[in-house]
């Protein structure tokens, strides 16, 4: 939507037919009151991260068939508001709840809303013009990403991110690379609850221009308890900080893709024909 408000300000780039547009970094700014309300309104839930980035959006468009693949907050969240997965059950749960009261999410008056407050979302883009199905027989063309193919494009927008009230560390952000025979996004939710729980949850699309009008996704779920962390031989410091293995999204991909698939929970490849 904001994309199309302000079409002169788009960070663009195009390949094998389809256009790649961002909302440019100094626009991506922290939501305003008005925009957190609309987003409260379309996920039915007062309580959103308090970084979110309500103008921030991905779009990917192709020009002969009008398909297209969005990436933003909203999206995402009302992603996680419709999975309405079940909270982790972990000591800091009830400190966390604890810490929501007397803020607009709490009612003093009603037992405290039970959801999932690590905002963990299934999210993997809105495709519009197609459908992604389970395949055996697409993949993602990794020799293709690896080649030294000059970088025509390239961009990381956030969506939203929480430090869970300290008790940990929560973020949704889109990476989107564009060369000139193909185009890659990287989907990722990165969750860290302190010495409880660490998630990634990574959706890799592709798309060549060998093969335009066929978009390949490949999502891959990571978990771990710090029990199930160590037998798996990942480390089991489930913590913040600049040296943790855990410290972010990257340090996380790179603790846990080490041990794959013992920490891998989900793993789907799946394809949409436009």
């Amino acid at each position: 939507f904001f994309l199309q408000l302000f079409p002169s300000l788009l960070a663009m780039a195009t390949c094998a037919g389809w256009s790649v547009t961002t909302t440019p970094a100094p626009l991506r700014h922290i939501a305003s009151e008005a925009q957190r309300n609309a987003v409260a309104e379309t996920t039915s839930n007062a309580a959103l991260p308090e970084m979110l980035f309500a103008t921030a959006e991905l779009k990917i468009q192709h020009g002969e068939t009008n398909a297209t693949l969005t990436f933003c907050a909203q999206d995402a969240l009302k992603e996680w508001a419709r999975e309405n997965a079940k909270a982790p059950d972990v000591p800091i749960a009830a400190k966390w709840q604890e810490s929501r009261r007397g803020t607009a999410a709490f009612d003093e008056a009603k037992p405290p809303r039970v959801y999932d407050w690590t905002f963990t979302t299934p999210y993997a883009g809105t495709l519009e013009g197609g459908t992604f199905q389970a395949t055996s027989s697409k993949k993602i063309n990794r020799e293709m990403l690896l080649a030294r193919d000059p970088i025509l494009f390239y961009d990381e927008v956030e969506l939203y991110s929480s430090e869970l009230d300290d008790t940990g560390a929560v973020n949704c952000s889109v990476k989107v690379r564009v060369m000139p025979r193909c185009w890659y996004v990287l989907c990722r939710l990165w969750l860290r609850v302190d010495g409880a729980l660490v998630r990634l949850r990574e959706s890799r699309i592709f798309c060549s221009a060998d093969d335009p009008k066929t978009v390949v996704r490949e999502t891959t779920w990571h978990e771990g308890t710090p029990e199930t962390l160590a037998k798996a031989g990942a480390p089991s410091d489930v913590r913040g900080g600049a040296s943790s293995p855990y410290g972010d999204a990257d340090a996380t991909a790179q603790a846990l893709g080490a041990v794959a698939p013992a920490a891998v929970v989900k793993h789907i490849v799946e394809s949409a024909e436009l």
